[in-house]
């Protein structure tokens, strides 16, 4: 069913720690999603209590050392542009069990 939802795209870059503090990231990839403005209290990756600012759904995981923009964007660098870091995930299952997509929180 998510997949009917997911009618907007957003751009994804990978990211891993570079070991001195940053991160490199891959080139951009484009997604389909449904991208919910909205903010709320979780808990993230790190454990801290955070204040999310969006909501994501996708049809495919992501890493959450990446980082997320709203739209398409050919940038190499996703610090360049108004993206988001990945603060948590999770598995969105339908009744019969099967994994149908994925919520993330930025």
């Amino acid at each position: 069913m998510i997949k009917y939802a997911c009618t907007e795209t957003c751009t994804y870059w990978a990211g891993t720690p570079d070991g001195e503090g940053g991160r490199t990231y891959t080139p951009p990839r484009y997604m389909r999603c449904r991208w919910e403005q909205k903010q709320r209290v979780i808990r993230a990756k790190d454990g801290r209590e955070v204040v999310s600012q969006a909501r994501v759904y996708l049809l495919e995981p992501v890493d959450l050392e990446g980082r997320l923009h709203r739209g398409s964007s050919g940038a190499s660098n996703p610090n360049s542009v108004d993206s988001y870091e990945l603060l948590a995930m999770e598995e969105l299952q339908g009744l019969d069990g099967a994994v149908e997509g994925y919520v993330v929180w930025l």
